[in-house]
């Protein structure tokens, strides 16, 4: 744990001037591990909408976490603050003043109703090498993707406005393939799934489908008390504790205005770089 708190860096006038920098970044996170890569939303992030998606066994978070070090000291940002309490991931900040902060959410797992839906190796066979010099998911499947986690309500319902902003049909649309690939991660759901996209596409939705999808996860979950418990656990303690995740999600990425304090109390928790 760091006692003494590096300054916050004054806030500039472009919020452009934040991200300019991240393309490198990108290309040095992906050469860290031929497993570590951009699982959504690159061209977003890239552009200074949203946070960055990644995915990365555990065994180089540590060489992350040196990596955004260096890229925030380079580009002027800091301090760099470490969260751990996502069960299977980790944030990464790094503070921007007063202002909105850069954030990259790393893991190794994502769940879905408490089952497993992909860990770092089930994604790799789906990768592709960006022309930019990043490793990233290719569209078909990180649609199929944000369609069950982003896209989806309970029992089946959908969420219109995530499945917009997270351009799934975009995404799935242009690539049959990677759309299948990713499917086959929900094991026997994945027909309905597959048939669920297509609906999608069409300009429809099948509750019906994306209920069985969900029940499939609910029933693997049953499998993996120990992820399904985890989670439950974050969601009912660690959100409400935590001040970087209140901050990162709530706050949409904006720290309290008194952000000096509220760095004091992240570092009683966090590593503060």
């Amino acid at each position: 744990m760091h006692q003494t708190l590096p300054p916050a860096v004054p806030p500039t006038a472009d919020r452009h001037d934040r991200v300019a920098p991240l393309l490198p970044l990108f290309r040095a996170l992906t050469a860290l591990s031929p497993d570590s890569l951009v699982w959504k939303n690159a061209d977003p992030a890239l552009a200074g909408d949203g946070d960055v998606d990644w995915v990365a066994p555990p065994g180089c978070w540590d060489a992350i976490v040196e990596r955004v070090r260096a890229w925030a000291a380079e580009g002027g940002l800091g301090p760099v603050v470490v969260c751990r309490h996502v069960p299977d991931g980790m944030f990464v900040i790094a503070l921007r003043g007063g202002g909105e902060f850069f954030q990259l959410d790393v893991r190794s797992r994502a769940t879905y109703r408490g089952g497993t839906v992909f860990r770092v190796q089930d994604l790799l066979p789906m990768a592709e090498m960006d022309a930019r010099g990043f490793r990233t998911l290719r569209p078909g499947a990180e649609g199929l993707l944000k369609l069950v986690l982003k896209g989806s309500d309970r029992a089946g319902g959908q969420r219109t406005r995530n499945l917009q902003s997270e351009r799934v049909l975009e995404l799935i649309s242009q690539d049959a393939t990677g759309v299948r690939q990713a499917a086959a991660l929900f094991g026997m759901a994945r027909g309905a799934l597959v048939a669920a996209a297509e609906r999608f596409r069409a300009g429809g939705w099948s509750r019906p489908a994306m209920l069985t999808v969900e029940l499939s996860c609910r029933l693997r979950a049953l499998s993996e008390p120990r992820v399904a418990f985890g989670r439950a656990r974050f969601r009912s303690a660690s959100m409400k504790r935590c001040p970087v995740l209140r901050a990162s999600i709530q706050g949409r990425r904006h720290p309290p205005a008194n952000h000096t304090a509220w760095l004091r109390q992240v570092a009683e928790s966090h590593e503060v770089f």
